[in-house]
């Protein structure tokens, strides 16, 4: 059997051998260490969130239908391990942009959400009003809209709970106020649409309301960044807990409802992504998730690529059609999925602490290895049987010296690429509370756009920036480059109004509005018959009437 030592100052070869080394802020640095964190404890510490390898997840998804794989019989595999070699990729990594067209964040914000998406935004948005009654002089642009997103982007920075608390007197933010007025913003809120208003007799999806974005992203996406050799799949949750069949429940996630979303990254930055749509009718023999994962990464077939998944995706059966389509992949395995070892299960059973069994089948090796707890690997990239020590520091800030086998060192190393991806996005998300069902995945997605538009821009131009730095400049700059129309202006002090130098007395109306005063503000509206009939607002009789014409 093979066997070797690895220094710490190189992790492992030659997974990431053609990445060079970059640096990153101390608050960029932490965020991915806590993702990394979060991803590799599952597999590997009983302190985890994550249930055991071998206890059956509990949720609405299509996970435990690998009893129907079609797999090779369990009866070739073998107790004799040999070496497997992985091959190196065949193609250039990095940013594939022009370095002479890109100078500033906006410059790369713009590759990922383009200006013909954001005229595909404005034009659905000014038809959505005109079909909710608004007149036909009601219109936005792709200017308003840029500038729209911008003030989103500061809001993620400075999250306030309710809207109408960034134009109040005690709230009061310059850089929404100087944007839009509190009107103009909730129209465009209320307004804001990605897809064509759906005809009256029939009703869109979610997906539906959010299509064009999506192909858009997917295109963008994939086109800009060509991967290193490590891929991982891995599943994202965008919070949403309102009413939609396609809503998911995890239990193990920290956003436990909302929209699942399948995502393949690389070197911190999301390649592609299929939303979930939930449970389907399979015209195949192979699992739904085993389609969705050769789907996003069949573009990188055949190019020397390594892709890292967790149990939930782990089967014989889907390593051998990765291999078969050039790419070799490694993750944790549920012992009770079909093709394995017959003798795996009760082998891994009699396992004593830091002991090892493995199997092999071609290039396909399995292991079971007791660390903490006893836990299984699949992988056809590497040898099981190798070896590694290293460096790690524990939790007194003692540094020891660990041996591990190295599939295991690998996995840990890489595991963690789409938690990294959405935990970026995390901490200064956009978008808010919403009634509606599609806005929260539609957020996600410019959210998205600006996390890959981060790593872009410090990987071409080599600065190191935060992603909080990133963020504030780009909202600046699309601000300067986008001016707001005067009418949609509002002061940035408030205006006192003072007491009525004419005449100001209620009277009856046919109409019920909100009233002026006491629904200023609130998300529980109040109604009122009464209006004044010099300034024509409604208004409770006692004490809004008085009140409103007192205020400063």
């Amino acid at each position: 059997m093979e066997s070797a030592t690895i220094a710490t100052t190189i992790l492992f070869h030659p997974l990431t051998a053609e990445q060079p080394a970059r640096q990153q802020s101390t608050q960029e640095l932490s965020t991915v260490r806590s993702a990394l964190i979060h991803s590799t404890q599952p597999d590997v510490d009983d302190s985890s969130d994550e249930e055991p390898i071998d206890i059956d997840e509990a949720d609405s998804s299509d996970e435990h239908a690998d009893e129907k794989e079609n797999t090779p019989p369990s009866s070739s595999w073998s107790r004799t391990c040999s070496s497997v070699v992985c091959p190196p990729l065949s193609v250039p990594s990095g940013p594939q942009l022009p370095v002479h067209h890109l100078a500033s964040e906006m410059d790369f914000f713009q590759q990922m959400l383009t200006l013909q998406t954001i005229e595909t935004i404005a034009s659905n948005t000014t038809a959505y009003a005109h079909s909710k009654g608004m007149s036909d002089t009601w219109k936005t642009s792709a200017e308003e809209m840029w500038l729209f997103i911008a003030v989103h982007i500061y809001m993620g920075i400075v999250p306030l709970p309710r809207a109408p608390m960034y134009w109040e007197d005690a709230w009061l933010q310059v850089f929404v106020a100087n944007a839009f007025s509190r009107n103009r913003f909730q129209e465009l809120l209320r307004f804001f649409h990605i897809a064509p208003p759906s005809p009256p007799a029939s009703r869109h999806t979610v997906l539906d309301k959010v299509a064009p974005l999506i192909t858009a992203c997917q295109h963008s996406f994939s086109s800009y960044f060509s991967p290193v050799q490590v891929l991982v799949v891995d599943e994202a949750m965008v919070a949403f807990k309102g009413r939609e069949s396609m809503k998911q429940y995890i239990r193990s996630k920290p956003t436990r409802w909302g929209y699942k979303v399948w995502c393949v990254a690389s070197d911190n930055y999301l390649l592609n992504f299929d939303v979930y749509r939930g449970r389907q009718k399979r015209k195949c023999d192979n699992t739904s998730i085993h389609d969705t994962v050769v789907q996003l990464v069949q573009p990188y077939s055949r190019r020397g690529h390594v892709l890292f998944v967790d149990n939930l995706f782990t089967s014989p059966a889907l390593f051998d059609h990765l291999e078969r389509i050039g790419i070799r992949a490694c993750g944790t395995l549920r012992p009770g999925r079909k093709g394995l070892p017959p003798d795996l299960k009760a082998t891994g059973k009699q396992l004593g602490k830091g002991e090892r069994a493995s199997w092999q089948r071609g290039n396909l090796s399995c292991l079971a290895w007791m660390d903490r707890r006893l836990v299984y690997f699949l992988t056809s990239h590497v040898g099981v049987d190798i070896m590694v020590s290293f460096d790690q520091q524990r939790g007194d800030n003692t540094m020891v010296t660990v041996t591990k086998p190295r599939v295991v060192h690998e996995y840990n190393l890489c595991r963690g690429g789409v938690d990294t991806v959405d935990q970026l996005r995390g901490n200064y998300s956009m978008g808010r509370k919403s009634m509606k069902n599609w806005p929260s995945l539609a957020w996600w997605l410019i959210d998205m756009c600006i996390v890959n538009a981060y790593r872009l821009f410090t990987l071409q131009t080599g600065r190191t920036v935060s992603q909080l730095e990133f963020r504030i400049a780009l909202m600046e700059q699309l601000a300067r480059a986008n001016p707001p129309h005067p009418a949609s202006r509002k002061p940035a002090r408030s205006v006192k109004r003072g007491r009525p130098s004419q005449g100001h007395y209620p009277k009856h109306s046919d109409t019920k509005r909100d009233c002026a005063h006491c629904s200023e503000g609130r998300s529980h509206r109040v109604v009122s018959r009464i209006v004044c009939d010099h300034c024509e607002k409604h208004l409770c009789i006692d004490p809004c009437f008085r009140l409103y014409h007192e205020a400063l």
